[in-house]
Formats: C-alpha cells, sequence, structure tokens
C-alpha cells in the first residue's frame, strides 16, 4: 500500500474528532453513574443497565472509526477494533452483575434480579436483547473470519446469549400470552429471537470443539444450550420442539462419550507404547 497523504490524514482526523469527544463525554457519564452506585444511590439495577448501554455506544463509536480508517485511508484500524473487543466483556460483566451469567438455570431461578428491573418494559426489553446480540456480531464482523479472536467470538456471543436469555421473565410471558394484553407482539418476537440465539450458539459452540480445541467443556457448554432452550420450548408447550432437541441432546452426549472414550484410549496407547 501506498503512503497516505497529509489531506487524507486530515480528513480522517476532522471525521473522528467529533466521535473522540462523544465518546470522553459518554466515558464521563459511566464515571458518574458508578459513583452514584458506589454510593448507594436508589434504583442501582437501572443505572447499571445505563452504564452497560452506555458501553454499546462507545462499541459502535470505535467501530465507525474503524469503517471511516477503511473509507478515508483503506486500512483497518486495529487499535479502535481492540478497543471496542475489549469493551464488549464490561457491558457483559455489567449485564451479568444484574441477572447472572449461568446458562443452566431454570427459567425462574432468578426471579429476584428480575423484580428489579420490572419496569423495563417488553419493547425496551427486546431492543436491549437485540443489541446485545448485534453490537457482538459488528464487532466479530469487523475483525473478519481469519481474526486471532475467531474462536474466542464465539465465547463472547455464548456469554451475550446466556445475558440475553436470563434478562427474560418467561413466567409473566407465560401469563401474558393473550394477544389483547399490550406488548403482546414484543413478548412473541423476544421468545423467538432467544430461541434463535441459543439455538445458534449452541451450534456455533460445537463447531468450536470440533475444529479447534477439542475441549470437552465446549461441548458440555454447547449442551446445556440446547438444554435451555428445550426449556422454553417446554414452557411454551412446544413439544414436538422440545421433542427434538431432546433427541438432539442425547445425541450430541453420546458424540462426546464417544469422544472422551477415544481420546482415553488413545492415552493409553501412547502410555504402553512409551513403556515398550
Amino acid at each position: 500500500m501506498g503512503k497516505i497523504s497529509a489531506e487524507l490524514k486530515a480528513k480522517f482526523a476532522e471525521k473522528t474528532a467529533q466521535i473522540k469527544e462523544k465518546i470522553e463525554e459518554l466515558n464521563n457519564e459511566i464515571k458518574k453513574l458508578e459513583i452514584e452506585i458506589s454510593k448507594g444511590a436508589p434504583l442501582s439495577e437501572y443505572k447499571k443497565l445505563n452504564i452497560a448501554n452506555l458501553y454499546m455506544n462507545i462499541i459502535l463509536l470505535y467501530v465507525k472509526m474503524n469503517d471511516l480508517s477503511l473509507d478515508i485511508l483503506g486500512i483497518k484500524n486495529e487499535s479502535y477494533l481492540e478497543k471496542a473487543r475489549k469493551l464488549c466483556y464490561k457491558f457483559l460483566s455489567e449485564l451479568e452483575s444484574l441477572v447472572t451469567p449461568y446458562i443452566d438455570i431454570s427459567l425462574t431461578e432468578n426471579k429476584e434480579q428480575l423484580a428489579k428491573i420490572s419496569k423495563l418494559d417488553d419493547l425496551k426489553r427486546l431492543k436491549l436483547i437485540k443489541k446485545i446480540a448485534e453490537v457482538i456480531r459488528i464487532v466479530e464482523e469487523r475483525f473478519g473470519p481469519n481474526s486471532k479472536w475467531k474462536w474466542s467470538f464465539i465465547d463472547l456471543d455464548a456469554r451475550a446469549a446466556a445475558v440475553c436469555k436470563n434478562l427474560i421473565d418467561y413466567k409473566k410471558i407465560q401469563e401474558e400470552m393473550d394477544p389483547r394484553i399490550e406488548g403482546f407482539a414484543e413478548r412473541m418476537d423476544t421468545i423467538r429471537f432467544i430461541k434463535t440465539y441459543l439455538r445458534r450458539v449452541a451450534d456455533r459452540l460445537r463447531e468450536k470443539y470440533e475444529l479447534s480445541t477439542h475441549d470437552p467443556l465446549e461441548m458440555k457448554t454447547a449442551i446445556k444450550f440446547l438444554s435451555a432452550l428445550m426449556r422454553i420450548e417446554t414452557i411454551f408447550k412446544e413439544g414436538d420442539e422440545a421433542n427434538n432437541l431432546k433427541k438432539n441432546i442425547k445425541i450430541w452426549e453420546e458424540k462426546l462419550e464417544q469422544d472422551l472414550k477415544a481420546a482415553e484410549e488413545k492415552k493409553e496407547k501412547i502410555a504402553k507404547a512409551k513403556k515398550r
């Protein structure tokens, strides 16, 4: 690539100056909220939601600066993307502290945590979970398919999917299945989105297990995502889907058991060979 002209550099600096100011403004807002939380201010749970949202907004601004770098300078800006990637962990940590990070808890186990953010209406909750998934997807997409972070993005996606699943009050949705109750369309869209997301992450974790790590924990986590999905299908009386998932889980468990057995046999052969 040829040398970048001073004119293009100046154009890029001008285009990103306001974005950098906005990032600084959002960071200051986060610091202010963190101080309020540390002092025991009321509605701290909503302040944490706000912090997570602000981090996501900052991430999108870093992505925007990378896009400007590509458009104006013709180069990907790894520095901005790396900052965006690291902030993904921050906003997920904020949300995990609210609704727990666990995928294998029951659909009502975190009801006390959800009660603290009950004022988050159906539309806002739907927008939030969609934004969480989209932010992770956008950052991963900008790094590209051959990034050194390729497999770690699957872990980020899994954390995001677990948080999204735990942000939903399934009992409330089950009680409000009547289309005449306001927010019905949003609640149904939420359930459809969560089901699709959980399945996608389960498949990605299995892919990582088979093509990269061969770590049984990856496969076990994938199975946990299928189990969470099965519980959702069951609670909303989607019997056929739940039965299909039950069969799917059994197949995946048998696959894992076979792999573990093969690995143990290989290990024993190597040990015997060394003794000769």
